[in-house]
């Protein structure tokens, strides 16, 4: 399997990868068309996600760029220091639902997405078969000389007119072979295709024999949706859900595709939005609620309807009080000449949150790229509007540290200062 990787959102030349365009133009029905761009020279660019898809023998990654402009360093190396980069933004922001796994395989698969994915889904698979093998009663209708469970009247005196003496019965038996077990067993069988690193195969084979009772089956979105958790099944959600994404990205956005295709893929903002709600939990602990896109409308029309609904990414109440509206942006603030560059749109946007919520103190949150300085608080702005003093700061999160509870204190200080400074003045 040929492994492309291209940089999110940066045109990428695939000269000599020509055999794989049929392969990357399906993976149109995914991204969508105008997020998936191959033009005639052979140039792409991936917009909006992140992540993995693979078909037939192509397997195209798309990373984040987190190296600053100017930054010179080997390109596998990027590569490589961005997929860690993701893998950490997917475990700590809870999207892949798992602990993380080792990192020495992180380490000799950083160059290959899919294999960790891979990995994490087997691993999870064992643990919780080995733990708990699950069975539930699933349903089977016979024909027996003798009773057992229910007896089908109608079916058993067509029955008897063919063969006299059998009963039909319906009865419910605790079995392996269930729709969870079965989605599983199908799924490993599916990444056993597509998976090249050695240990890996080892396990999906292992856990092939584990299941070798369990009937393959046909995957579709109706068969997940049949499936209602509960105490009993509520630890297997995790691996379906994970099966679900690979299989028919049912990620917000993201369209079905075919089933031939195989992918993890991911909303970049949304990702560093999740990672960052995670960050902000800790930052605030139980002295405030930090609520995640809490929607409020801007106006009603003339029947009372409401309309026009803004959604901050996260708004933080004290007491009865909204005390600060927090929104991330996935992109460097600094323009090509090294100078603070916010757009006016999310200067409007903030403003219109915070004239919205009654809110006084608002943040844009952006990623600190590899090479670029950290600053505490990058720059504030006052805005006067209607006798309301709004104070607007943008700070940065230094997004390549590999220790959360650092990134946690370093958020904590960059809002506690942003507040002095403020006061100072």
């Amino acid at each position: 399997m040929e492994i492309i990787t291209v940089f999110q959102d940066y045109k990428t030349s695939l000269k000599g990868y020509e055999e794989h365009f049929d392969n990357i133009l399906s993976f149109k029905e995914i991204l969508g068309s105008q997020n998936c761009i191959l033009e005639v020279n052979g140039d792409i660019r991936i917009s909006k996600y992140i992540g993995t898809l693979v078909r037939g023998n192509t397997c195209l990654q798309v990373v984040p760029k987190i190296y600053a402009t100017g930054v010179n360093v080997p390109k596998i190396d990027e590569f490589k220091k961005s997929l860690d980069f993701v893998y950490r933004l997917l475990y700590w922001s809870g999207f892949l639902g798992f602990k993380s796994i080792e990192n020495s395989f992180v380490s000799e698969n950083d160059n290959n997405l899919i294999e960790i994915i891979i990995r994490i889904f087997i691993d999870q698979f064992l643990k919780l078969h080995k733990r708990n093998i699950y069975r539930e009663y699933v349903s089977h209708e016979e024909d027996m000389l003798f009773v057992k469970g229910k007896i089908l009247f109608n079916q058993s005196i067509m029955k008897q007119v063919q063969k006299s003496g059998n009963l039909v019965v319906l009865y419910d038996d605790l079995s392996i072979n269930n729709i969870i077990n079965r989605i599983i067993k199908t799924t490993i069988q599916k990444l056993l295709f597509i998976t090249s690193n050695s240990e890996n195969k080892k396990l999906l084979r292992l856990g092939l024999g584990y299941l070798d009772e369990v009937e393959l089956i046909s995957l579709h979105m109706e068969l997940f949706d049949r499936i209602i958790f509960n105490r009993m099944n509520k630890e297997y959600e995790p691996l379906i859900n994970l099966a679900k994404i690979l299989f028919y990205k049912k990620q917000p956005g993201i369209s079905a595709g075919k089933s031939q295709t195989i992918s993890f893929v991911v909303p970049l903002n949304l990702l560093f939005e999740n990672f960052f709600l995670t960050v902000l939990k800790s930052v605030y602990s139980n002295s405030h609620k930090v609520l995640f896109q809490k929607g409020q409308y801007l106006a009603k029309d003339i029947s009372g309807t409401n309309r026009f609904q803004i959604k901050p990414d996260f708004v933080i109440i004290n007491g009865n009080n909204t005390e600060t509206i927090l929104d991330t942006k996935f992109k460097n603030p600094y323009d090509k000449d090294g100078n603070i560059s916010i757009s006016s749109s999310d200067i409007y946007q903030m403003c219109t949150y915070a004239l919205s919520f009654q809110c006084q103190k608002i943040y844009l949150v952006y990623p600190l790229f590899v090479g670029q300085q950290r600053k505490k608080v990058l720059e504030q702005y006052i805005i006067k509007r209607d006798n309301i003093e709004i104070l607007l700061t943008i700070i940065q999160i230094d997004i390549t540290k590999e220790n959360l509870k650092e990134i946690i204190s370093e958020t904590r200080k960059s809002l506690e200062v942003s507040e002095h400074m403020y006061i100072l003045k």
